[in-house]
């Protein structure tokens, strides 16, 4: 236990002063009378600093540095014996350090560091010899029999003795004993934290065992569960676990023996059953992991062969079943992806050679997932010629208009008919445009007159400006653009734009949404027609083209349908592709979709 702070008497203080005193005139290399001159000159110096070393002592030990404090404490009574407040400091910090030094002692001895708890302990003893835990922890590194006694000492030695058996969890239990006897009792802390750790590392390693069996992974688990009892052979459930998980290896390790003899007699189905049978026991057997492997690559060939085979007689659904069953075995195995996408490619051809394209396209898109670069060439093709023969073409017409306008339908539709067209837009044979587009100027009537000069002055939202001319506005100027389907007479869609003249004289024109203030120049009526004119088309040529391949999709999906209903399931799938095909020239991305939707019900129906 602790004794109470004790205090410095005056002989010991006469005694420490006149050491400290003695050691600091020693060595100086000057005569006495000198040295009686320099004490002369300088104690009036002392003073001060002596309260200098000593408020410094104060203020580490304020901070918990009770160590550097007594250096401090010791230096200032070295400059001023008579400093009565330095002795009582310097008892406190001798106390407080040594109580420091013990709780580090018994904390090293708790985590097992035995010999940095001896180096605390001794240190505390000396820092203060009337602490009697202090003292006590020092001399538990010294024989035992000076410390302990009685039950105590025989509890020591049957832990020690335990622990020689690594019996851990019995032997934790007499050296916490001990500790509880005699808690200064240093090795005893050390001890049980020795007998702590092994006991808890075993059961940690225990546990890992059963998480691995529990996945059946046998080998690491056999080995966990062998590590937890090396440590601690006397754990309660690890041998039990053990002598499990070994009875699962050995099952595992005949099955995995079966397996390889099945292989060798070429018995590769039951070869696969064995090994597969011996990983679910267990999932670490690497012999029945390379059985199974060599066993499921000898099948996957073999189904490879036979679909090989079959795909040579044409048997397009046969062989495509053999080269799943394939890749069944092993997944994505090459040699079976190839066979796959040759079996669509070969399909393809043989329906694009009976006329039957929409058919063959879809085959190419499926045999497309398994080996792109071998397919996509066809799957151009195919597009080309379905596409090739769509009847989405169309022509432009822009009919005569008033010769007072001056505007040129010839010119005119000879600049239009530069606007850029897809391949399956166009034809090269007179009157074979199933669409008519035209260009048409409605009213005529717009007249304008400049009724103010140059020169004047004005204040806008834009600033000042001069030079400005107004017009008068005596009519209107407007055009149309009609698509129309020639066969039917339906008009597939209609644009308008207007050209007027507002309240503020500002000449503009609208084009769907889109405002313009482009004509302020231009001189006549008939300029500002074609001008309004070309305008209207740059900007609803985008629609044009897809409300005519739309509608033309539209046509050939009813068409379809209606030979479903007839039970003309070949032409109506063909008109079905060939719709899909047009409007995704619109919506690629959602024409892609439709398309591979169709692939898959194709391949699914097992179309030939």
């Amino acid at each position: 236990m602790n004794c109470p702070p004790r205090h410095a008497g005056l002989v010991g203080r006469v005694v420490l002063a006149g050491a400290m005193m003695g050691a600091a005139s020693i060595g100086l290399g000057v005569s006495g009378v000198a040295a009686a001159q320099e004490r002369t000159l300088t104690a009036s110096d002392r003073g001060g600093d002596a309260r200098l070393a000593y408020e410094t002592g104060l203020l580490l030990h304020r901070e918990g540095e009770y160590e550097a404090a007594i250096g401090q404490y010791i230096e200032a009574i070295g400059l001023d014996p008579s400093l009565d407040a330095a002795y009582a400091a310097l008892t406190d910090a001798q106390v407080a350090a040594a109580q420091a030094r013990l709780t580090l002692a018994i904390e090293a001895a708790d985590a097992g560091d035995l010999l940095g708890a001896a180096e605390h302990a001794r240190r505390a003893a000396q820092l203060d010899g009337e602490n009697d835990d202090a003292v006590t922890a020092a001399g538990s590194f010294g024989p035992v029999q000076d410390v302990l006694g009685g039950a105590p000492l025989a509890a020591l030695s049957q832990g020690q003795s335990l622990s020689d058996e690594r019996q851990w969890k019995l032997a934790a239990e007499r050296f916490a004993a001990v500790v509880e006897a005699e808690p200064m009792f240093l090795p005893a802390r050390a001890a049980l934290h020795r007998a702590a750790y092994f006991r808890s590392r075993s059961e940690d390693m225990a546990n890992a065992g059963v998480a691995l069996m529990q996945s059946r992974r046998l080998g690491p688990a056999l080995e966990q569960l062998s590590g937890a009892l090396a440590i601690w052979p006397y754990h309660p459930d690890a041998a039990d676990m053990a002598q499990r998980v070994q009875a699962g290896i050995d099952q595992a390790n005949d099955q995995a023996l079966r397996a390889q003899r099945a292989a060798s007699a070429g018995d590769l189905g039951e070869a696969v059953q064995r090994a597969s049978a011996a990983l679910e026991t267990d999932s670490s057997n690497q012999s029945a992991r390379d059985v199974l492997r060599d066993a499921q690559r000898g099948l996957a060939d073999g189904a490879v062969a036979q679909g090989e085979r079959e795909l040579a007689e044409q048997d397009y659904r046969a062989a495509r079943d053999r080269f799943e069953q394939a890749m069944s075995y092993v997944n994505h195995y090459p040699s079976a992806r190839r066979g796959l996408a040759q079996s669509f490619l070969q399909q393809g051809e043989a329906l694009a050679s009976s006329d039957r394209p929409g058919a063959a396209l879809l085959s190419y898109l499926s045999g497309r997932v398994h080996d792109r670069a071998a397919v996509d060439e066809h799957l151009r093709q195919s597009e080309r010629t379905l596409l090739s023969g769509l009847d989405a073409s169309l022509t432009l017409e822009v009919p005569d208009h008033d010769p007072a306008l001056g505007v040129d339908s010839g010119l005119l539709l000879a600049e239009l008919q530069t606007k850029p067209l897809p391949p399956y837009m166009q034809r090269t044979e007179p009157d074979a445009e199933r669409y008519a587009v035209r260009v048409q100027i409605t009213e005529t009537d717009i007249r304008l007159r400049r009724i103010e000069s140059a020169g004047s002055y004005y204040n806008s939202s834009y600033g000042y400006s001069t030079g400005y001319t107004r017009w008068q506005k005596l009519g209107t100027v407007a055009c149309s653009v009609t698509v129309t389907d020639r066969a039917t007479g339906r008009v597939v869609g209609q644009w308008n734009a207007n050209r007027w003249v507002t309240f503020d004289d500002q000449q503009q024109y609208v084009v769907g949404r889109t405002w313009r203030r482009s004509y302020f120049t231009l001189p006549t009526d008939d300029e500002v027609a074609g001008r309004l004119a070309r305008d209207l088309v740059d900007e609803v040529w985008p629609g044009i083209r897809e409300a005519v391949v739309l509608a033309r999709a539209r046509t050939l999906r009813d068409a379809g349908a209606a030979l479903a209903e007839q039970g003309d399931a070949e032409a109506a799938l063909e008109l079905e592709v060939s719709a899909t095909l047009l409007a995704a020239q619109v919506n690629p991305r959602e024409g892609e979709r439709a398309l591979m939707r169709l692939a898959e019900s194709f391949e699914e129906a097992g179309v030939e």
